[in-house]
């Protein structure tokens, strides 16, 4: 079973790399990203802060200590804090990947999450045996109205979307400083890449069930879009498929792949064929191609049908046909999966 790289043995190795420097800056070229690590003593911190402590509303150090004891659910008879404790802050503008987790955070389009994690000894230990840890959204220096106005982060809450923020942190830490992660830890973006990957091939899978409209056995759905799936890991900045990487969509009569320039004939046998029903509309004479199009979305549209096409690349199209009602997620999961569609 792989454990969870927020563990008292990592933080430790972190700290005692800090200790040595007190201050870490990690920045990430061309990005908006940045951590930022100090080691400070407890409660020494206090006493070198007289103007913080008395803008937190009390002047009396033990009153601080005794509130922070309460928020990180430690008894102060049987437990003890550690003097020293690390503060985590993280800048982060939020991209596609992470924003979910960031939006259950802060609705912030920029934000900062200040971690602070003290190291302590309960159940009577002589020795530090654990940790705790508090959180705050501050972007100020206040560090004990920080920790004052912070919350308590639960390590047995399995959901707490803070902590993946925090063990996707650590990761790049441990990577700056150079500490080798065991093998039994499992990396959150290792983690997340999966998350992703399983969330990606779902809208691949639903993305084909919609533009086919359901006529594709379970099969062939999970072939196709295996195969969809893999060309975008493989291009995941492409956003066109070329011609060739669609081939294995013309095996099925859901799709009519045509040059620019075709007549009302072609469209009128093919769009049958996607349909699986004769089609006829009517067109003024000597009209081709794209002019034939407003002819066609107003036959299909007494079907609830609509036309659509992907973005090929060239001058030509890969049409098929769309529920109305679908029409408008099928264009939410083209972005989703960076694949254009485009409505005619």
């Amino acid at each position: 079973m792989k454990n969870s790289i927020i563990s008292l043995s990592i933080l430790q190795l972190v700290y005692d790399k800090l200790a040595k420097i007190s201050t870490i800056e990690i920045t990430e070229e061309n990005a908006p990203d940045g951590i930022s690590l100090n080691a400070y003593k407890f409660p020494d911190l206090f006493l070198d802060s007289q103007n913080d402590t008395d803008q937190s509303g009390s002047s009396e150090m033990h009153n601080i200590r005794n509130e922070i004891y309460k928020k990180l659910n430690l008894n102060e008879k049987t437990d003890r804090l550690e003097y020293h404790f690390i503060r985590v802050q993280y800048y982060k503008k939020p991209d596609e990947y992470l924003k979910e987790y960031y939006s259950k955070i802060n609705s912030n389009k920029a934000s900062v999450y200040n971690f602070f994690i003290f190291f302590c000894k309960t159940n009577k230990s002589v020795e530090i045996n654990d940790f705790r840890i508090l959180q705050d959204f501050r972007y100020d220096f206040l560090y004990i109205q920080d920790l004052l106005d912070s919350a308590y982060l639960d390590l047995n809450e399995v959901d707490n979307s803070k902590l993946e923020v925090l063990a996707f942190v650590l990761e790049k830490i441990c990577s700056f400083l150079q500490i080798t992660i065991p093998e039994n830890i499992e990396l959150p973006t290792t983690i997340l890449k999966q998350k992703r990957e399983v969330e990606l091939l779902q809208n691949f899978e639903e993305f084909l069930k919609l533009t086919t409209r359901g006529n594709i056995s379970n099969k062939e759905l999970k072939r196709q879009s295996r195969i969809l799936f893999d060309y975008k890991i493989e291009a995941p900045f492409y956003d066109v498929l070329y011609d060739g990487d669609f081939d294995f969509l013309l095996d099925s009569t859901n799709y009519w792949h045509s040059d620019w320039k075709f007549d009302p004939e072609d469209a009128e046998y093919f769009i049958s064929e996607i349909i699986g029903q004769e089609l006829n509309f009517e067109y003024p004479e000597e009209t081709y191609s794209h002019d034939l199009f407003p002819y066609i979305q107003s036959a299909l549209g007494k079907l609830g049908l609509e036309l659509m096409t992907y973005e090929t690349g060239g001058d030509d199209y890969l049409f098929f046909a769309a529920h109305k009602e679908d029409v408008g997620r099928i264009l939410k999961l083209s972005e989703l999966i960076k694949i254009k569609i485009y409505q005619l």
